[in-house]
């Protein structure tokens, strides 16, 4: 019986045994130097994230530099430049454009359309025919007809005169 039970059972060999377990101990080995090296790259990893995230930090407060920065020049440009539209043009200036736009298209309609594109309300139609006829009959005083907003006559005077006429002191 002992016979045939060696024929059916294969033999072990202390080979095989000890072929396992270093087979095992180099598994735990090749796996405790994948461990050591996944705990590597996770330190440079975070290192990474961590230098990354000064820069971020750095220029972000950079970026929060500039942009007062910008709105300080923006502040000082909108206070110094008038915007368009908003433009002080003064008459004799508009008085040069009606000139030069009436004898561009000697049309006061498209003259007056054309500065009103640059410069808009500056300027109405019946102004600009008004300048026209002058033009026309050959003056070009462009301080004709400006004023300078002071009374001609002294008002003192006036309410003298008027007091005079009123027969009061």
């Amino acid at each position: 019986m002992w016979n045939m039970m060696c024929d059916v059972m294969p033999t072990i060999a202390e080979d095989s045994i000890s072929q396992r377990s270093s087979q095992y101990s180099g598994e735990d080995a090749n796996f405790e130097q994948l461990m050591v090296s996944m705990l590597d790259e996770r330190d440079k990893l975070v290192e990474s994230l961590r230098e990354s995230q000064e820069r971020l930090q750095e220029t972000e407060a950079r970026l929060q530099e500039v942009e007062k920065e910008r709105d300080s020049l923006n502040r000082q440009l909108n206070a110094n430049i008038p915007q368009n539209g908003q433009q002080s043009v003064d008459k004799f200036h508009i008085r040069h454009l009606m000139l030069y736009e009436i004898r561009k298209h000697d049309d006061t309609t498209n003259a007056t359309n054309a500065i009103n594109v640059v410069y808009p309300g500056a300027l109405n139609t019946r102004t600009c025919q008004r300048w026209f006829k002058k033009f026309k009959n050959d003056d070009f005083n462009p301080f004709a007809g400006i004023k300078s907003g002071r009374p001609v006559a002294d008002p003192k005077q006036t309410i003298q005169e008027l007091a005079t006429k009123l027969k009061t002191s």
